[in-house]
């Protein structure tokens, strides 16, 4: 686009087709887009692949962005400090400087800006890889690429000299080569230098690099060759022409995504995700909010350490919460909350850290009129960290070995011991595994259909319509081109048995909105035989467990009993549940006790089958019951 004094209005800049090679006019002093017209304004690549537009993301809340596939890659002033109503406008001022403003009335308030004040911008352009530039003839002034907000594509140079943020966390390339997750510009969580990379990298000007394939590489002048950062579940696949690309959430999580086209609209995929235990993001759960996983979803949820607190947002439990009463003017005790761990990072480790036993870790902080809150490793280290700060991010999990303590007004008010959530009968919430919408079938008989397959059928599971409770949904196509949604489902406890019948009754069942369902598969000899064996281990026959040649022979079935224990922990379908290789040998060996185990949730093999079901949606059909232990 030339930056012509005679331009032209904001309505045939947004109507001019972008074509490879030519440029569209715009008048300095004017007004590129304004949001109350976001769905007529709008500035395309060549490739028609990317548009810089506002886009609405919820009432009356605007951005100015780049999106691909209707997903946003770029956003003006970042997110959510980009946030505008419907009065913003982005102007380009006849400074040569392009700003996003909110006008009300008389009054313009500035939102962002690109500071390119008198360097003789005389051109721009959007180009196919989603980068918008402001030129000076040849010479890129300013570039998207250059000033990245929460996303890194392919073709983007992501060098030391840029950050990722969202919300309080922020994501940078360190001089050193490696990645780094910070919260709140100092807490750094995650620091990663590379598959396989043992030791620190000799680097002079490192970058990160999209790989179209799905892979985020490193390179540098001093590399004989790049580094690969993370590979995404489906990387190799460049020829599938889906983009792929990585983005800092603002859970304070890194994730690369994979954004096939569904009806006009890009979803998100994921692929890979930087830290594996969300709860072990720093900050998570707000200041003194304790994160961990839902037993019934799974999903991480954010409480409070006991009824000495109370959240301050009760619709949000992320905001985290504050303590009723003040420590500073009460007599105070220490409350003891086991499994849990308040998250240390560096800068943290030397001013908190000390060596003391669980007793000394409680006391030195109860006298310490600094300390807030500490946290007893109990890990054989004799590790103690001391919490001085105001700010501070709880992790409860059954495996953690450590005990935490928080200073709070006497009495100490624990909160009830954590359970499932009861429903309306008052029983403990079930699991259910929902049957996605599908279409009739001729012979009104569920067909049960290989996984391979059903990898026909879906081409490879690549269109993905949606993602709801247990599993995502994606679109497949019979043989008789029966359009059907075929549902993978995930984290369902019930066994092989159980799961045919409920097959077997839900396709008898019959409704005007819901169709018949249409077939299903249960592969994965892996899940039969962890379903099967945590049965018998129930029942409490062991030895039709154990390895007939160890039955034959005299052999210590209480130990057999607490390693086909430990083994279950092992099996768990949720890292965050799963016991360090520490915990296993103290358990294994009776120094720990070793709590009940919960029955393994759906297992699979090496290609990744599970089962998997095509048919309509209702709440009360396939149950299974994942009884978890208590913490």
């Amino acid at each position: 686009m030339a930056i012509n004094p005679n331009g032209c209005s904001p309505m045939a800049l947004a109507r001019v087709p972008a074509q490879e090679g030519c440029v569209e006019n715009l008048n300095r002093a004017s007004v590129m887009f304004n949001a109350n017209l976001k769905n007529l304004q709008s500035w395309a690549s060549p490739n028609r692949s990317f548009t810089l537009s506002f886009i609405q993301e919820s009432k009356n809340v605007y951005f100015v962005a780049i999106t691909y596939n209707s997903v946003p890659i770029w956003k003006a002033g970042g997110g959510p400090g980009g946030a505008v109503n419907s009065s913003a406008e982005l102007r380009f001022l006849q400074d040569c400087n392009l700003q996003l403003v909110v006008v009300v009335g008389p009054t313009t308030s500035l939102v962002w800006q690109s500071n390119t004040s008198r360097q003789g911008i005389n051109s721009a352009s959007l180009d196919n890889s989603g980068n918008f530039m402001l030129k000076n003839g040849n010479v890129s002034v300013w570039t998207t690429f250059d000033n990245p907000t929460d996303t890194i594509v392919p073709e983007q140079n992501f060098t030391s000299g840029n950050v990722l943020r969202c919300e309080f966390y922020s994501f940078r390339l360190l001089s050193s080569g490696k990645m780094s997750l910070r919260w709140n510009n100092s807490v750094e969580y995650y620091t990663y230098r590379g598959i396989n990379v043992t030791r620190d990298l000799n680097v002079s000007s490192p970058s990160l690099a999209m790989q179209p394939k799905g892979i985020l590489s490193l390179l540098d002048p001093l590399l004989s060759s790049n580094v690969f950062m993370a590979r995404g579940s489906d990387y190799g696949d460049s020829g599938d022409g889906i983009p792929k690309f990585v983005k800092l959430d603002c859970d304070g999580n890194m994730r690369m995504y994979s954004s096939a086209l569904s009806d006009g609209v890009g979803n998100r995929v994921v692929r890979w995700t930087a830290v594996s235990d969300q709860c072990e993001v720093f900050g998570f759960c707000g200041s003194y909010g304790v994160c961990r996983y839902d037993e019934a979803d799974q999903v991480p949820t954010c409480g409070c350490p006991s009824r000495n607190f109370e959240s301050v947002d009760p619709n949000d439990g992320r905001k985290g919460c504050r303590m009723i009463g003040d420590i500073k003017s009460c007599q105070t005790t220490m409350l003891a909350l086991n499994n849990t761990l308040f998250l240390t990072y560096f800068p943290q480790f030397d001013s908190d850290y000390f060596t003391a036993n669980i007793r000394a870790c409680r006391s030195n902080c109860l006298v310490d009129s600094t300390c807030v809150a500490s946290s007893s490793m109990a890990d054989g280290t004799g590790a103690c960290y001391m919490k001085r700060s105001d700010f501070i991010s709880g992790h409860h999990s059954p495996i953690l070995t450590s005990t935490s303590y928080v200073k709070v007004c006497d009495p100490a008010l624990p909160n009830p011991p954590f359970s499932l959530r009861k429903n309306k009968g008052g029983s403990a919430r079930l699991k259910i595994g929902v049957i996605v919408l599908g279409s009739d079938y001729a012979s009104g008989v569920p067909v049960q259909l290989s996984y391979k397959k059903l990898q026909q059928l879906t081409k490879g599971f690549l269109e993905k319509l949606g993602e709801g409770g247990f599993g995502s949904v994606y679109k497949g196509v019979l043989s008789n081109k029966v359009v059907v949604a075929v549902k993978q489902l995930e984290g369902i406890g019930q066994g092989e048995k159980q799961f045919r019948m409920e097959v077997a009754t839900i396709s008898s069942t019959h409704h005007l909105n819901l169709v018949r369902l249409v077939g299903f598969c249960a592969e994965g000899k892996h899940r039969r035989f962890s379903l099967w064996a945590y049965e018998e281990f129930e029942k409490g026959n062991v030895g039709a467990v154990v390895d007939r040649r160890l039955v034959e022979i005299e052999i210590d079935f209480v130990q057999a009993t607490r390693v086909l224990q430990v083994s279950f922990w092992c099996i768990q379908e949720h890292p965050s549940f799963r016991p360090t290789m520490g915990k296993v040998v103290q358990m294994r060996e009776g120094i720990a006790d070793v709590q009940k185990p919960p029955p393994p949730l759906f297992l699979s093999d090496g290609s990744g089958q599970s089962s998997v079901v095509i048919s309509s949606v209702s709440s009360s059909q396939m149950v299974a019951v994942s009884s978890l232990a208590s913490s």
